[in-house]
């Protein structure tokens, strides 16, 4: 309950009532007849109208969120034009590289033919293409998903699968294929020293191996 602060009109003597007392109170000093004042709005809790000037219709609302959304879209379209574009210049120059590098070979394989040092100076650079290659495919197999990772580790023509299709790497695609076609050539060119051939002689001995082992581990002590 709040009070109010009155003053007597007669002896000048000042006294606190409450805001809900009579229209007249008495003096506590005169004791004579006070009215009491109307209780005023504070000057905190008024309300100021908008001027007329300073409204905004909706219209002009509606006018600006839609050039906020035509900007946002502008700028969304040339990040995709930027994207799209970066992307062409690099799958055009993976196949570059590609065509370059399977061209390099190539012509490697066909001078080592007569030339036994190039022979082994290939050999050797041949390994380690290979295992870069397959490594970084296998990185990228991993990066993507374990279960793609273990499948290109374990299933050799899985990960033939994956550079083509589900590698989004195109430079490390164009390398892959560009080392895979070197050593489908080298039946052609050197047939003794296929990598491809030599890996198949090295997993079938090792299938044996274990076949060996297995029937091994049958056999009754004697």
């Amino acid at each position: 309950m709040a009070d109010i602060t009155i003053t007597c009109p007669h002896c000048q003597a000042e006294s606190r009532v409450s805001e809900y007392a009579a229209a007249l109170v008495a003096c506590p000093s005169c004791g004579r007849p006070v009215p009491k004042p109307d209780r005023l709005r504070p000057a905190g809790l008024q309300i100021k109208a908008a001027s007329d000037d300073k409204q905004q219709p909706l219209a002009a609302v509606g006018a600006i969120s839609a050039t906020r959304f035509s900007d946002l879209r502008q700028r969304q379209e040339t990040r995709r034009r930027q994207y799209r574009f970066s992307r062409r210049m690099e799958s055009v120059t993976a196949w570059l590289v590609f065509a370059l590098l399977l061209g390099l070979l190539l012509g490697w394989q066909q001078a080592s033919r007569s030339d036994p040092r190039l022979l082994q100076a290939y050999l050797t650079t041949r390994w380690l293409l290979v295992g870069a290659t397959w490594l970084a495919v296998l990185g990228a197999a991993f990066a993507d998903n374990k279960l793609q990772g273990l499948l290109c580790l374990f299933v050799p023509a899985y990960m033939i699968y994956f550079a083509l299709n589900r590698m989004d790497y195109y430079l490390l695609r164009c390398l892959f294929f560009a080392a895979l076609c070197t050593l489908v050539t080298e039946y052609h060119f050197f047939p003794d020293h296929a990598l491809l051939d030599l890996v198949q002689q090295q997993i079938q001995s090792w299938i044996q191996a274990g076949h060996r082992w297995i029937t091994s581990l049958g056999r009754e002590p004697v």
